[in-house]
């Protein structure tokens, strides 16, 4: 990057679908964007849905809505199905035209988003603008955005799935392999690790958590598979961050174990401070594969266990596999063999390089900070 990048005029200003702040996983990575350009001085501005409290120095903006979009959005967020979803396409449209003025009048701006129709939407040759495109999902409609050449767009796809997706499409240049990342102050000290590894060995109880959402978009997370650690008796399983909609399954699931149900406990949602203290206080983390073949994404949570220093017992899945490639090598399960999550735990607590396994882990989670991932964004936009 470029160090007169501090002292650029450009003003960043986020363009955002849904409510913020918010402990979701796209405001949490918004704000840990947001707070790393601050750091480079750059003026932020975020426009979202909804009323919110400004964020410490950040100008939030919310939208102009009529009645129409209002009612649009209301009934997008009934559930899932075909109709609800062009609701919400109509309604964010609608939302788009009317605040396309307030949008647009931005000079010398850098527009960050995840809609592909942005760039097109607000370009506008009276003034230099770029444009970073968030890519956290299959870009279906990229024609759309490039039918009619956009002098700047940087594209930020969070896996390399999308890479090869946005490869199909006809996108090959400015495409910068962007994904999650985790703030410094998540990674414990090596001398925290060196001190569990000493004293898991000698617990009777070991606590094994799932952190997270089970089945938010109608595909499960793969969040069943820690029940098999039931088998052994030294283990209780923890399940934090089901969502209201999702405890009616969850409790089905958990009758099938009625004899083991002093050693199941269930949370709710979370904040996101919440969820890493979780991390941090069990023995075991358990990272599952979404079961979708639609499912192109990163996992924000696998850097978060590593940053953790626990042991993880990782799915064996195409999707890990790629995430980590020769860089780490986590403790491995079966999903479909029931005893395979039991061996792998026994296995981890046996194996003479634990401490040195949990410090490469650490280490690659080191590796994916998101300063590192705004820096190599503002690179390929020339900053």
């Amino acid at each position: 990057m470029n160090e007169n990048s501090t002292n650029n005029p450009f003003h960043v200003v986020f363009i955002i679908k849904g409510r913020y702040p918010t402990e979701k996983a796209y405001g949490i990575t918004t704000s840990a964007m947001i707070d790393e350009l601050e750091k480079l001085n750059f003026k932020v501005t975020v426009w979202a849905l909804g009323e919110s409290k400004n964020k410490s120095q950040n100008q939030v903006r919310h939208y102009d809505t009529n009645f129409v979009s209002r009612r649009l959005l209301e009934y997008s967020k009934r559930d899932s199905k075909f109709l609800n979803i062009i609701a919400w396409k109509i309604a964010w449209a609608l939302i788009l035209y009317a605040n396309r003025k307030s949008i647009k009048c931005q000079q010398d701006t850098v527009y960050w988003t995840r809609d592909f129709f942005i760039p097109r939407y607000l370009e506008n040759s009276r003034f230099s603008q770029k444009y970073v495109v968030e890519v956290h999902e299959d870009p279906k409609f990229l024609h759309f955005l490039t039918r009619r050449k956009i002098r700047k767009v940087v594209f930020a796809p969070i896996s390399k799935r999308l890479i090869v997706k946005l490869n199909e499409r006809g996108i090959n240049d400015n495409v910068v392999y962007s994904p999650m990342g985790i703030s410094e102050s998540t990674l414990v000290d090596d001398s925290n690790i060196s001190r569990y590894c000493k004293n898991i060995v000698m617990k009777k109880k070991l606590l094994v958590s799932y952190v997270g959402k089970l089945n938010p978009t109608g595909y499960s997370k793969g969040y069943e598979a820690i029940f098999n650690l039931l088998g052994d008796q030294s283990f209780e399983i923890l399940i934090a961050g089901y969502l209201p909609s999702e405890k009616s399954a969850l409790e089905s699931v958990i009758a099938n174990y009625a004899s083991n149900k002093d050693r199941i406990k269930i949370l709710p949602h979370v904040s996101h401070r919440e969820a890493l203290n979780i991390m941090r206080s069990s023995d075991f983390l358990i990272l599952t594969a979404p079961k979708s073949p639609r499912y192109l994404g990163f996992p924000l949570k696998a850097l978060e266990y590593l940053s953790a220093g626990k042991i993880v017992l990782v799915e064996e899945s195409q999707l890990y596999r790629e995430i980590f490639g020769s860089s780490f090598n986590p403790y491995w399960f079966d999903p479909s063999t029931p005893e395979s999550i039991i061996e792998s735990a026994r296995y981890s607590l046996q194996d003479v390089d634990l401490e040195k396994n949990l410090l490469v882990g650490k280490n690659f989670a080191a590796n994916h900070l998101w300063n590192r991932r705004v820096q190599n964004i503002l690179q390929a936009l020339q900053f």
